[in-house]
């Protein structure tokens, strides 16, 4: 829900900072007989979510009245997954994507520099 969204990321990213998110205890066979650590961590965590509900207005009607918008509220308990290795491969693809957006970007605004330059004409004031 829209309200909560950013509240959720931030929740993520603190627990991230402060070492909260622990291995997960369950372990495949191919991990327990390959002695693989095992690439889930997990996250588990309460927080409330919080959702605007706007009634609809009626016909003619420009403005909701005074106190119809409600904001309602509910705890939520979650867990949250990461995987260790393919975290590590996703940063890394989109370091690479976001340096050739930045390339793309840049040969962009030359050519809209060069068509914009182009077409300028000067006008002579009297």
């Amino acid at each position: 829900m829209g309200l909560s969204q950013n509240e959720v990321r931030k929740l993520i990213d603190d627990a991230y900072d402060n070492n909260q998110w622990k291995e997960i205890s369950y372990r495949s066979t191919r991990e327990t007989s390959g002695k693989i650590t095992p690439p889930l961590t997990a996250f588990e965590s309460k927080w409330t979510l919080k959702d605007k509900i706007k009634p609809d207005l009626e016909p003619g009607q420009k403005r909701r009245p005074n106190g119809s918008i409600k904001i309602v509220e509910m705890d939520v308990r979650c867990t949250f997954y990461r995987h260790e290795v393919n975290a590590k491969s996703e940063k890394e693809r989109r370091a690479i994507k976001k340096e050739q957006l930045e390339v793309a970007l840049q040969e962009f605004s030359l050519k809209l520099n060069q068509e914009t330059i182009g077409n300028l004409t000067t006008v002579k004031q009297n």
